[in-house]
């Protein structure tokens, strides 16, 4: 993995970590939950770690938790899990506006890695994640709350127009097995997926025990009914010297 890209740019491309029988074991018990709650299926899957191991053993890799030690250091605390499966026959009209995922964390400082396993190859027609290289170097902006119906974000936020040059835009197109990491901070979104097929994936957001977590460190425009949702932390590298963050009890073992 180049970290000084990482560095410069705010992402990395697709870094394969799982084999095929890995992958294909954990879409099996995708399948099986969204076939027993199909209203959850697609957005809904969120921090089933606790409970399902096979989300658990995903979100704890240890080649994945080996790079992510390179851009955040020895200690790492997992702070979400998250399903995100377009499904282009169910889901056409869904899609992320543009955003940067640290915006609503409420951490200071606002300093997050995000990581995007693909479990479905995840191509610019199936709708894969778009970044704009650098945009992490300006900070938090400020975003806005009028995007159109279909945006899937839980604020219904958006970067206003004015910050995005979408002609900058470069998709990150991943083979089912590998790992994108970008910087919370970057400017991404992804498009509706008009491939006819899904497009699994599972969100994991990652910080240092450093930081702080408060609902006040939250500066963006609110829907109504939005609350803050502290982060449900665990310590799966290193140690936590700082305690700020409220941790929770590792739910299984982390794999050697």
């Amino acid at each position: 993995m180049d970290v000084q890209f990482y560095r410069e740019q705010g992402y990395t491309p697709g870094i394969p970590v799982m084999d095929r029988d890995f992958v294909d074991r954990s879409l099996a018990e995708y399948e099986r939950l969204a076939a027993a709650d199909p209203e959850r299926a697609g957005f809904g899957f969120q921090n089933i770690h606790f409970q399902h191991r096979f989300a658990w053993e995903i979100a704890t890799n240890p080649r994945l938790l080996d790079l992510m030690e390179q851009l955040l250091g020895p200690d790492l605390a997992l702070t979400n899990v998250r399903f995100l499966c377009k499904d282009g026959t169910k889901h056409e009209d869904a899609y992320f506006a543009w955003h940067q995922d640290v915006a609503y964390y409420g951490i200071e400082p606002p300093t997050a890695v995000v990581g995007w396993v693909a479990l479905d190859d995840s191509t610019m027609e199936a709708g894969c994640l778009e970044v704009i290289p650098g945009s992490h170097r300006h900070g938090v902006v400020r975003h806005e709350l009028s995007a159109p119906a279909g945006n899937v974000l839980r604020a219904n936020q958006v970067i206003p127009a004015e910050l995005i040059d979408e002609a900058k835009a470069v998709p990150i197109e991943q083979q089912a097995g590998t790992v994108s990491f970008h910087d919370a901070a970057l400017f991404h979104s992804s498009r509706p997926n008009r491939s006819g097929r899904r497009r699994c994936g599972v969100q994991l957001g990652f910080v240092s025990p450093s930081v702080s977590e408060a609902e006040k460190f939250v500066d963006q425009p609110r829907p109504p009914g939005w609350r803050w949702h502290p982060f449900r932390a665990v310590l799966v590298r290193g140690e936590d010297r700082w305690g700020r963050l409220s941790m929770r009890e590792a739910p299984f073992p982390v794999p050697a």
